[in-house]
């Protein structure tokens, strides 16, 4: 919701996206309180391989997230970004064997749908009539935001099981934060570009809620006993509902029926995928 409304306030987007990540990494040692608990890396090269390529991942699918808000919508990021939890999922699935469940083709009909959901929510009428070279850009914008996150979330989840110790697990979204506002910092300086006031300002309204999304869904899955195949769908449908919702009521956005349709088929593809989780979690 940010993103969008930056366009109409003087924000630099890149520029706020850069403060953020350091409002993110202030915020977190803030929060903590106890600087001792951070402590320097001593992990396989892989895990810090990994948090330096997931620090530059995660600010250009920052900027891609921006951009497919201010020239798509709201509700378009949100299912694309969504929708990447199918991503890990897949890996889980049939590369790492992670999945403890028999999948029943209910399941993956919601993988099948996925993308077909994503070009559906993206497709605005008035982009028939742009050059087609423009159009296939603004297609590319939320299948960009669908791969890095499932990219992302499908990494996390692999270092997670594989490398990280309760202490390692809190530290490491820290570095990755770092890291990408490192990479933010070198662009800048690179286009010798000066950040000004107001996208300060937007980078600290950013940073902070970033930050406290990934500390209260952390704490939602300690709640929900780390069962992340019932909070997951949960709170991806509200997500997607929500910035629907707010992108309507806040910035007068509309929703062709394809759109439509697209929405409440990426609620479905949620359902589908977790469906036995689910009714087991309400019945």
């Amino acid at each position: 919701m940010l993103f969008r409304a930056f366009p109409g306030h003087g924000v630099n987007t890149f520029h706020a996206i850069v403060v953020n990540y350091f409002v993110c990494v202030v915020t977190g040692l803030v929060f903590i309180g106890d600087l001792t608990l951070i402590q320097p890396l001593s992990l396989p090269t892989v895990p810090v391989i990994m948090a330096l390529a997931l620090g530059v991942l995660a600010i250009f699918g920052f900027v891609f997230m921006a951009q497919t808000a201010q020239q798509l919508g709201a509700s378009v990021v949100s299912i694309a970004s969504k929708m990447a939890l199918v991503v890990p999922v897949c890996f889980s699935l049939f590369i790492f064997q992670y999945i403890s469940k028999t999948f029943t083709l209910f399941n993956y009909a919601g993988l099948v749908l996925a993308l077909p959901t994503i070009f559906m929510s993206a497709y605005k009428p008035q982009n028939i009539h742009v050059d087609k070279r423009k159009a296939n850009r603004l297609l590319a914008l939320p299948l960009a935001v669908f791969l890095i996150g499932g990219f992302i979330d499908t990494s996390m989840t692999y270092i997670n099981r594989n490398y990280l110790d309760p202490i390692e697990r809190a530290n490491y979204p820290v570095y990755i934060f770092f890291v990408a506002a490192m990479v933010g910092v070198l662009m800048v300086l690179f286009k010798k570009e000066k950040i000004n006031w107001r996208s300060w300002v937007a980078g600290v309204a950013l940073g902070i809620p970033n930050y406290f999304s990934l500390y209260f869904l952390l704490s939602a899955l300690e709640a929900f006993e780390s069962d992340g195949a019932v909070l997951f769908p949960i709170n991806n449908i509200g997500i997607i509902l929500f910035s629907t919702l707010g992108g309507i009521a806040l910035f007068g956005e509309r929703i062709s029926s394809l759109n439509f349709a697209g929405l409440v088929l990426s609620i479905i593809v949620i359902v589908l995928v977790s469906y036995q989780e689910l009714f087991q979690f309400i019945f």
